[in-house]
């Protein structure tokens, strides 16, 4: 496995785990959702979202980081900024990351038992969403994976401008296909795009 991260001899990657892998073929994401990419390879990194309400998933994609970088662009400057100012607020990332990587490298739960917002249990939310950075068939132990509750979703939502709440609404027409009335829902996660 070519250079994949490491902090001191502590191993930070681990094959998929099947919490992030697709439910439609119950196997780990192999394309892109925008381009289409093939991401299985070594090097091929990678962005993985999964939202679920209760424990039933809603929506998911995997999308290459070319892509992804470009979508971000999209948006709105102001908004990722509050985003990330009201992230920071709220949880200091590397600790997290430091503190969990004494826990566990060779399971993702612990990483996605509680959202990083509201200190909320995953099995507690009434929904939810889980998100990983991958390389090819490795899920990379990095500020990610983490999950978010709607709750803490909910949080984030006034941040964003008109121009990105757009954009995202485009994003979900284009490549999820899911009707505003079912976005609608208040156990529904909105797609926000970390």
């Amino acid at each position: 496995m070519a250079d994949l991260p490491e902090l001191g001899l502590i191993r930070t990657y681990i094959p998929v785990p099947e919490v992030f892998h697709s439910f439609t073929d119950e196997k780990p994401f192999s394309k892109c959702l925008v381009c289409t990419k093939f991401l299985l390879d070594d090097g091929t990194r990678y962005l993985v979202e999964r939202a679920f309400v209760g424990a039933e998933p809603i929506y998911e994609y995997a999308m290459c980081l070319e892509c992804y970088f470009q979508i971000q662009e999209e948006l709105s400057a102001e908004s990722l900024q509050r985003i990330d100012a009201h992230i920071e607020e709220r949880v200091l990332l590397d600790e997290r990351r430091n503190s969990l990587l004494k826990v566990s490298v060779s399971d993702v739960e612990p990483w996605i038992e509680e959202c990083v917002l509201t200190k909320k249990k995953r099995k507690e939310c009434r929904g939810h969403v889980i998100y990983a950075q991958c390389d090819g068939t490795h899920l990379l132990f990095t500020y990610l994976p983490y999950m978010i509750s709607v709750e803490g979703i909910d949080e984030l939502i006034p941040l964003l401008s008109k121009k990105t709440r757009d954009r995202l609404d485009d994003f979900i027409e284009e490549f999820l296909g899911m009707p505003p009335e079912f976005r609608a829902s208040p156990d529904m996660p909105p797609v926000v795009f970390l």
